[in-house]
């Protein structure tokens, strides 16, 4: 016992010599931190000069969508407002032929629920288009991917819901999940996380809803189909998936959507379905569940047939009216 006594004995002697020596180079309190006058930072601003403010509340434009006859796009834009400290969202109809419009149409979109507006564009020489004329609200907001099927007046588009699928209740469902009172989540299947964002219990589904003119005016239905429900499907596709991951035709949803027999994380693999654009038959499948990723589901002018882009980049075409398959590379 006497050597080692003598050790530790030499150890608190060499901690104390380095902490009295350490005390004498380094003192015990940090030194305060100087003060510095903060001063006012302006910008320069002008009609020649291009200032961050001007970064910041530049406009910026989305995708455009042409009408059927090719002559107008319509176009969405968004632009940040400093002074309301939010984005202020507009439409834009733009003439595509030798015809310029007159006058450009524009209109904030705002409030609690998502509305629908109706454009009339006149011919008269020059391309004139009226103010746009409310239609109706959506019983949501962040409704999303909209087509239109002109032959059989209905309109689709995708909304991120709960499980219910039911869209009045979003608004009430999204503050009570918020306010459970924790932030634990629990997984037992992956994926957990679409890059930066948590994977939680609501799903982007498609929905349809009727949209068609009576008596020269346009009107909206009440009555939303959740074209899914029933199913373990979800489309489009988390992250990425858009307008591209389905497409309709007067009878027809076809979509892409993840192949729910395989593990998700685990697996590429996505499916291309066929359901009724009115509901009331199951989703048939089309590809033969040996492909990887599918994408890009476009129906023929008739309708009687499908093609979509797969793993390997092959064209798949699929008609409607066999049972055959065809590959195109």
């Amino acid at each position: 016992m006497g050597p080692l006594l003598s050790m530790w004995a030499s150890i608190a002697l060499l901690s104390m010599t380095l902490t009295a020596i350490l005390a004498s180079q380094y003192p015990f309190e940090m030194p305060g931190t100087p003060h510095v006058s903060q001063a006012n930072v302006t910008f320069k601003e002008g009609p020649d000069v291009f200032s961050p403010k001007d970064l910041v509340q530049l406009t910026r434009p989305g995708s455009a969508v042409a009408n059927p006859s090719g002559d107008l796009a319509f176009v969405s834009l968004s632009k940040y407002s400093l002074d309301e400290r939010k984005y202020v969202n507009f439409m834009v109809v733009k003439g595509l032929t030798e015809y310029a419009l007159s006058r450009r149409t524009d209109r904030k979109i705002q409030g609690k629920s998502q509305e629908v507006y109706a454009v009339s564009v006149q011919d008269e020489g020059v391309k004139s288009a009226s103010e746009p004329a409310l239609i109706g609200k959506f019983p949501a907001t962040g409704l999303t991917n909209f087509k239109y099927s002109a032959e059989a007046s209905t309109l689709v588009f995708s909304a991120y819901v709960w499980p219910d699928t039911n869209l009045s209740t979003i608004k009430e469902q999204d503050e009570a999940y918020e306010n459970r009172g924790t932030t634990a989540l629990v997984y037992d299947t992956a994926y957990v996380r679409h890059w930066d964002t948590w994977a939680g219990p609501k799903r982007s589904t498609l929905f349809s809803v009727s949209l068609k003119k009576e008596n020269d005016q346009w009107v909206l239905g009440d009555d939303y189909l959740a074209s899914l429900n029933g199913t373990d499907h979800y489309t489009p596709v988390e992250p990425f998936g858009g307008t591209d991951n389905f497409d309709i035709s007067s009878k027809h949803i076809a979509y892409t959507t993840k192949d729910p027999s395989v593990p998700e994380a685990w697996h590429t693999r996505q499916n291309i379905y066929l359901v009724p654009l009115k509901g009331g038959e199951k989703p048939k499948q089309l590809t033969t569940g040996k492909q990887g990723t599918t994408n890009s589901p476009v129906f023929s002018p008739q309708g009687t047939k499908v093609a979509w882009t797969e793993m390997a980049m092959n064209l798949i075409v699929h008609f409607l009216q066999s049972k055959d398959c065809y590959l195109r590379p």
